[in-house]
């Protein structure tokens, strides 16, 4: 479904409403658009409602009214099966906490979104090599990769391997949440020049949240939260 007064946008909210089950907290977005190969930094405080607001730009949490458009597909008419197929061959997502399997080693975990995307899959034909060379830009060696479970990784090292597994087959969107909280300032910054080399290079739509305000020349386009969405106490649905 094209939601066609915003044809071309990469990702558009309009009468958002949405609030937990059985919880008091909801937020509310009028109208919010990120144009197609922009990047868009997000800033607000813990508690702003930034997870929230990223579960529902990714399909993980449905409003409860209003539309979300994600490359002119409004993804509240798809059933949940196919939500989770598109935002499979559509979103790669960087979790504040990784989100890697640590039993699994480095490489399988960049590998993982293939297994869901069969369009992601089909970018390339070694998705091995593909892998290796994706985490060798974002400074990863290979002995890394395949030298025993992801819960060995280093804290930057795990976080690499997550942003190169966001990124394989090419999502046209990238979504991270608060992914440098964990870093210095000088491995910050070198985690941030790679990420965005490879952002760049394939003209990713990237929207970022965090709360660190020195991110922000970095990006195209800076928000802040709370001038985006509206957070109150509301009645549980």
């Amino acid at each position: 479904m094209i939601d066609a007064p915003h044809f071309g946008s990469a990702i558009h909210l309009s009468n958002v409403r949405f609030s937990w089950p059985k919880s008091t907290f909801g937020l509310s977005v009028r109208d919010w658009s990120v144009h197609s190969g922009e990047t868009v930094l997000l800033l607000g405080a813990s508690g702003s409602g930034k997870s929230t607001l990223l579960s529902l730009i990714c399909g993980i949490n449905a409003p409860q009214s209003g539309n979300i458009s994600i490359n002119g597909t409004d993804i509240g008419a798809l059933t949940g099966t196919r939500r989770d197929r598109f935002r499979a061959d559509t979103i790669g997502i960087v979790f504040q906490l990784f989100n890697l399997l640590p039993y699994a080693n480095g490489l399988d975990n960049i590998l993982l979104p293939l297994k869901f995307s069969t369009q992601r899959r089909a970018n390339f034909t070694d998705p091995k090599a593909e892998a290796l060379r994706l985490a060798q830009s974002l400074g990863i060696g290979p002995d890394i990769l395949r030298d025993g479970p992801a819960s060995n990784l280093s804290v930057g090292q795990q976080q690499r391997v997550a942003v190169a597994r966001a990124l394989i087959g090419s999502p046209p969107i990238l979504v991270a949440d608060e992914p440098t909280s964990a870093l210095d300032s000088v491995a910050q910054g070198e985690f941030l020049d790679l990420m965005f080399d490879q952002v760049r290079r394939t003209e990713t739509t990237l929207v970022m949240v965090s709360h660190d305000e020195r991110l922000a020349d970095r990006f195209d386009r800076v928000e802040q939260l709370a001038e985006i969405i509206e957070t109150s106490a509301m009645a549980a649905p």
